[in-house]
Protein backbone atom coordinates (compact mmCIF):
# COMPACT_ATOMS: atom_id res chain seq x y z
CA UNK A 1 0.00 0.00 0.00
CA UNK A 2 3.06 2.13 0.48
CA UNK A 3 3.23 5.05 2.96
CA UNK A 4 0.58 6.74 2.10
CA UNK A 5 -3.20 5.99 1.43
CA UNK A 6 -6.84 6.93 1.52
CA UNK A 7 -8.81 6.89 4.55
CA UNK A 8 -12.59 5.95 4.35
CA UNK A 9 -14.76 7.76 6.69
CA UNK A 10 -18.02 7.16 5.42
CA UNK A 11 -20.32 7.07 2.03
CA UNK A 12 -23.34 9.30 1.37
CA UNK A 13 -25.43 9.61 -1.44
CA UNK A 14 -23.87 11.73 -4.49
CA UNK A 15 -23.84 15.16 -3.00
CA UNK A 16 -20.72 17.19 -2.31
CA UNK A 17 -22.07 20.84 -1.79
CA UNK A 18 -21.63 20.79 1.80
CA UNK A 19 -18.13 19.58 2.24
CA UNK A 20 -16.97 23.43 2.33
CA UNK A 21 -19.23 23.61 5.19
CA UNK A 22 -16.30 24.32 8.41
CA UNK A 23 -18.36 21.19 10.58
CA UNK A 24 -16.10 19.30 8.00
CA UNK A 25 -12.39 18.92 9.04
CA UNK A 26 -9.88 20.49 6.67
CA UNK A 27 -8.51 17.54 4.37
CA UNK A 28 -11.62 15.47 3.70
CA UNK A 29 -12.71 15.55 0.32
CA UNK A 30 -15.02 13.79 -1.78
CA UNK A 31 -14.98 10.50 -4.31
CA UNK A 32 -17.67 9.78 -6.66
CA UNK A 33 -19.15 7.47 -8.52
CA UNK A 34 -22.52 5.52 -9.71
CA UNK A 35 -24.48 8.48 -7.55
CA UNK A 36 -22.53 7.85 -4.31
CA UNK A 37 -19.95 9.53 -2.44
CA UNK A 38 -16.93 8.11 -0.79
CA UNK A 39 -15.47 10.68 2.03
CA UNK A 40 -11.95 10.14 2.32
CA UNK A 41 -8.55 11.47 3.33
CA UNK A 42 -5.10 11.45 2.20
CA UNK A 43 -3.09 9.87 5.53
CA UNK A 44 0.06 8.36 6.20
CA UNK A 45 -0.54 4.69 6.90
CA UNK A 46 1.83 4.19 9.57
CA UNK A 47 -0.34 6.65 12.04
CA UNK A 48 -3.11 5.04 11.13
CA UNK A 49 -2.56 2.42 13.96
CA UNK A 50 -5.27 1.74 16.73
CA UNK A 51 -5.66 4.33 19.07
CA UNK A 52 -7.96 6.06 21.68
CA UNK A 53 -6.82 9.44 20.09
CA UNK A 54 -7.39 8.06 16.49
CA UNK A 55 -10.61 6.52 16.76
CA UNK A 56 -11.78 9.22 18.59
CA UNK A 57 -10.89 11.57 15.54
CA UNK A 58 -11.97 9.39 13.32
CA UNK A 59 -15.37 9.39 15.02
CA UNK A 60 -15.58 13.19 15.19
CA UNK A 61 -15.14 13.21 11.17
CA UNK A 62 -17.90 11.14 10.78
CA UNK A 63 -19.95 12.55 13.23
CA UNK A 64 -19.44 15.96 11.13
CA UNK A 65 -20.40 14.27 7.73
CA UNK A 66 -23.75 12.94 9.50
CA UNK A 67 -24.87 16.17 10.93
CA UNK A 68 -25.19 17.17 7.23
CA UNK A 69 -26.02 14.67 5.40
CA UNK A 70 -27.32 10.88 5.64
CA UNK A 71 -23.89 8.95 5.20
CA UNK A 72 -23.35 5.36 5.76
CA UNK A 73 -20.60 5.27 8.91
CA UNK A 74 -17.50 2.80 7.94
CA UNK A 75 -15.67 1.20 10.61
CA UNK A 76 -12.33 2.98 11.70
CA UNK A 77 -9.28 1.60 10.04
CA UNK A 78 -10.66 1.20 6.25
CA UNK A 79 -7.81 2.14 3.36
CA UNK A 80 -7.38 2.06 0.30
CA UNK A 81 -4.11 2.13 -2.40
CA UNK A 82 -5.90 5.20 -4.74
CA UNK A 83 -9.58 6.56 -5.55
CA UNK A 84 -9.85 4.11 -8.73
CA UNK A 85 -10.14 1.39 -5.68
CA UNK A 86 -12.61 3.73 -3.94
CA UNK A 87 -14.57 4.00 -6.96
CA UNK A 88 -14.71 -0.08 -7.05
CA UNK A 89 -15.51 -0.04 -4.19
CA UNK A 90 -18.64 2.35 -4.70
CA UNK A 91 -19.54 0.49 -8.06
CA UNK A 92 -19.07 -2.91 -6.30
CA UNK A 93 -21.49 -2.34 -3.62
CA UNK A 94 -24.14 0.09 -5.02
CA UNK A 95 -27.17 -1.42 -4.45
CA UNK A 96 -26.57 -2.59 -1.02
CA UNK A 97 -25.09 0.99 -0.13
CA UNK A 98 -27.96 2.90 -1.91
CA UNK A 99 -30.73 0.83 0.29
CA UNK A 100 -28.49 1.49 3.18
CA UNK A 101 -28.50 4.93 3.19
CA UNK A 102 -32.73 5.02 1.81
CA UNK A 103 -33.00 3.43 5.31
CA UNK A 104 -30.90 5.60 7.38
CA UNK A 105 -31.78 8.82 5.73
CA UNK A 106 -33.51 11.13 8.41
CA UNK A 107 -32.59 8.66 11.32
CA UNK A 108 -30.00 9.00 14.31
CA UNK A 109 -28.59 6.63 17.16
CA UNK A 110 -28.63 6.75 20.51
CA UNK A 111 -27.12 4.29 22.87
CA UNK A 112 -28.42 2.84 25.95
CA UNK A 113 -26.13 1.48 29.17
CA UNK A 114 -27.29 0.76 32.38
CA UNK A 115 -25.15 -1.15 35.10
CA UNK A 116 -26.08 -2.13 38.71
CA UNK A 117 -25.15 -0.03 41.34
CA UNK A 118 -21.81 -1.56 43.42
CA UNK A 119 -23.78 -2.02 46.59
CA UNK A 120 -27.11 -3.49 44.42
CA UNK A 121 -24.93 -5.68 42.82
CA UNK A 122 -23.46 -6.94 46.09
CA UNK A 123 -27.21 -7.36 47.93
CA UNK A 124 -28.81 -8.91 45.08
CA UNK A 125 -25.84 -11.81 43.87
CA UNK A 126 -22.97 -11.21 46.57
CA UNK A 127 -22.49 -12.75 50.10
CA UNK A 128 -25.21 -9.67 51.03
CA UNK A 129 -28.00 -12.38 49.89
CA UNK A 130 -28.80 -14.81 52.01
CA UNK A 131 -28.25 -17.66 49.84
CA UNK A 132 -24.99 -16.51 48.22
CA UNK A 133 -23.81 -16.43 51.58
CA UNK A 134 -24.70 -19.66 52.97
CA UNK A 135 -22.98 -21.42 49.91
CA UNK A 136 -20.04 -19.14 50.47
CA UNK A 137 -19.97 -20.41 54.04
CA UNK A 138 -20.19 -24.79 52.82
CA UNK A 139 -17.44 -23.49 50.33
CA UNK A 140 -15.67 -22.27 53.18
CA UNK A 141 -15.68 -25.72 55.28
CA UNK A 142 -15.66 -27.52 52.43
CA UNK A 143 -12.24 -28.62 52.26
CA UNK A 144 -10.88 -31.09 49.12
CA UNK A 145 -14.26 -30.12 47.00
CA UNK A 146 -13.79 -26.39 47.52
CA UNK A 147 -12.68 -25.88 44.06
CA UNK A 148 -15.25 -27.79 41.92
CA UNK A 149 -17.94 -25.77 44.63
CA UNK A 150 -15.92 -22.41 44.01
CA UNK A 151 -17.10 -23.15 40.26
CA UNK A 152 -20.73 -24.57 41.11
CA UNK A 153 -21.12 -21.03 43.05
CA UNK A 154 -19.96 -18.87 40.02
CA UNK A 155 -21.71 -20.76 37.80
CA UNK A 156 -25.46 -20.22 40.11
CA UNK A 157 -24.19 -16.32 40.35
CA UNK A 158 -23.81 -15.97 36.45
CA UNK A 159 -27.12 -17.60 35.79
CA UNK A 160 -28.76 -15.31 38.86
CA UNK A 161 -27.22 -11.92 36.96
CA UNK A 162 -28.53 -13.48 33.45
CA UNK A 163 -32.21 -13.98 34.35
CA UNK A 164 -31.72 -10.83 35.78
CA UNK A 165 -30.54 -8.87 32.65
CA UNK A 166 -33.44 -11.40 30.94
CA UNK A 167 -36.02 -9.58 32.99
CA UNK A 168 -34.68 -6.35 32.10
CA UNK A 169 -34.77 -6.63 28.69
CA UNK A 170 -38.42 -8.11 28.36
CA UNK A 171 -39.75 -5.51 30.34
CA UNK A 172 -37.20 -2.45 29.84
CA UNK A 173 -35.62 -2.91 26.22
CA UNK A 174 -38.47 -4.99 24.46
CA UNK A 175 -40.62 -1.93 25.19
CA UNK A 176 -38.27 0.69 23.95
CA UNK A 177 -37.48 -1.52 20.81
CA UNK A 178 -41.27 -1.10 19.68
CA UNK A 179 -40.52 3.01 19.58
CA UNK A 180 -37.80 2.76 17.24
CA UNK A 181 -37.38 2.19 13.96
CA UNK A 182 -34.38 -0.65 14.54
CA UNK A 183 -32.98 -2.03 18.16
CA UNK A 184 -30.13 -4.10 18.83
CA UNK A 185 -28.67 -5.59 21.72
CA UNK A 186 -24.97 -5.56 22.36
CA UNK A 187 -22.67 -8.22 24.59
CA UNK A 188 -22.32 -7.21 28.22
CA UNK A 189 -18.69 -5.72 28.63
CA UNK A 190 -18.74 -5.81 32.32
CA UNK A 191 -20.27 -8.49 35.52
CA UNK A 192 -22.75 -5.40 37.07
CA UNK A 193 -23.36 -4.69 32.83
CA UNK A 194 -27.33 -4.98 32.64
CA UNK A 195 -27.72 -4.09 28.87
CA UNK A 196 -25.81 -2.45 26.01
CA UNK A 197 -28.67 -1.15 23.82
CA UNK A 198 -28.73 1.24 20.81
CA UNK A 199 -31.57 2.68 18.61
CA UNK A 200 -32.73 3.62 15.27
CA UNK A 201 -34.72 6.67 16.19
CA UNK A 202 -36.36 9.29 13.46
CA UNK A 203 -34.59 12.34 13.91
CA UNK A 204 -38.20 13.75 15.02
CA UNK A 205 -39.16 11.37 17.30
CA UNK A 206 -35.82 11.72 19.13
CA UNK A 207 -37.60 13.87 22.19
CA UNK A 208 -40.56 11.47 22.30
CA UNK A 209 -38.23 8.22 22.54
CA UNK A 210 -35.84 10.49 25.11
CA UNK A 211 -39.13 10.30 27.13
CA UNK A 212 -39.98 7.18 27.04
CA UNK A 213 -36.56 6.13 28.35
CA UNK A 214 -36.79 8.66 31.46
CA UNK A 215 -40.61 7.08 31.92
CA UNK A 216 -39.07 3.59 32.23
CA UNK A 217 -35.99 3.68 33.82
CA UNK A 218 -36.30 6.66 36.28
CA UNK A 219 -38.16 4.32 38.90
CA UNK A 220 -35.24 1.92 38.66
CA UNK A 221 -32.28 4.97 39.32
CA UNK A 222 -31.74 4.00 42.85
CA UNK A 223 -30.67 0.63 41.57
CA UNK A 224 -29.11 1.29 38.43
CA UNK A 225 -26.58 3.67 37.08
CA UNK A 226 -28.18 4.67 33.52
CA UNK A 227 -25.94 6.27 30.59
CA UNK A 228 -28.20 6.80 27.54
CA UNK A 229 -26.14 8.71 24.91
CA UNK A 230 -26.59 10.55 21.58
CA UNK A 231 -27.41 11.49 19.11
CA UNK A 232 -24.65 9.24 17.18
CA UNK A 233 -24.50 8.27 13.42
CA UNK A 234 -25.58 4.65 13.53
CA UNK A 235 -22.91 2.79 13.22
CA UNK A 236 -24.94 -0.33 15.26
CA UNK A 237 -27.27 -0.36 12.15
CA UNK A 238 -24.70 -0.09 9.12
CA UNK A 239 -22.74 -3.48 9.85
CA UNK A 240 -22.73 -4.19 5.93
CA UNK A 241 -20.19 -6.69 4.01
CA UNK A 242 -19.25 -4.87 1.85
CA UNK A 243 -17.18 -6.50 -1.13
CA UNK A 244 -13.66 -4.95 -1.29
CA UNK A 245 -11.97 -4.33 -4.92
CA UNK A 246 -9.43 -7.14 -4.06
CA UNK A 247 -12.28 -9.66 -4.54
CA UNK A 248 -13.53 -8.44 -7.80
CA UNK A 249 -13.89 -11.52 -9.87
Amino acid sequence: MGSSALYLYAIGNEDTDFMLSEKVPHGVFAVASDALTAYVALVSVEEQAPSREAMTAHQRVVGALYSLTAVVPVSFGAMFRDQSEVVKLLELNSDQLKAALKRLAGRIEVGLKVFWKKEVFAAKFGQQDPFMAELVKKVRETGKESSLMVAKVGELVEARVQQARNTFVREIHKVLAKFAEDAVLNDVLAIQMVCNAAYLVRKEDERAFDQKVNELLEPQLEELIVRYTGPWPPYNFARLRLKLPSERG
